[in-house]
């Protein structure tokens, strides 16, 4: 819906803003101009708010002055104002770009250091099995472990579609987890072996 969403938008203010610039050029309307370069810089700016919020509140707001100024038929200002805000609306584009790719890169790395700490789970618990640990010791890791292994198909899935905020809502504290899983698996794996009755003497 992130992703749907803002698509869309800017898909029909593309073609709202065609359709006002040729009304402009058919009957030179300024007003239609305006309205022209106004839906254009909308289009730009789609989406733009979860990544670069403040130029794109600066660009919502010129946009609010552009209409303001048209419905008093201040077309010199409008004009002023559509220019304004379609500026705004490339630096809210620019800065969206590079904050989505910084999150797309965070959503990465998070994912690659859960699967880390996945597989170092399951490692632990393959020794577990062999030294036949009871089922009081192994059940809860091995929850853990099918909970975020889900977790993180789920999360891959989100940056499939791009949605990175999606990402750490579904992994944001899973390693942290994970490890502390891993502490006490393998405090019951040297407590069965007679390491940890050795280390304490």
């Amino acid at each position: 819906m992130d992703i749907v969403l803002p698509g869309a938008a800017a898909g029909l203010c593309v073609v709202l803003a065609w359709s006002m610039l040729r009304r402009f050029v058919a009957r030179r309307r300024l007003h239609e101009l305006i309205w022209g370069a106004t839906f254009g810089a909308f289009g730009l700016a789609a989406g733009a708010e979860l990544y670069a919020p403040e130029p794109f509140g600066a660009a919502t707001s010129a946009m609010q002055q552009t209409h303001e100024a048209v419905q008093q038929r201040d077309y010199r200002l409008a004009l002023s104002r559509a220019i304004d805000a379609n500026e705004r609306a490339l630096e809210a584009a620019r800065q969206a770009a590079d904050g989505k790719a910084r999150a797309q890169s965070d959503a990465d790395a998070a994912i690659t250091r859960t699967a880390i700490t996945i597989r170092q789970l399951e490692e632990r618990l393959k020794v577990a099995d062999t030294m036949r640990l009871p089922a009081r010791d192994v059940d809860a890791p091995r929850k853990s472990r099918a909970n975020a292994e889900r977790a993180l198909q789920e999360a891959r899935a989100a940056v499939a579609v791009s949605d990175y905020a999606g990402v750490h809502r579904r992994i944001e504290g899973l390693p942290e987890k994970i490890t502390g899983e891993i502490h006490t698996l393998n405090e019951a794996i040297d407590a069965r072996s007679g390491r940890g009755t050795r280390r304490r003497r």
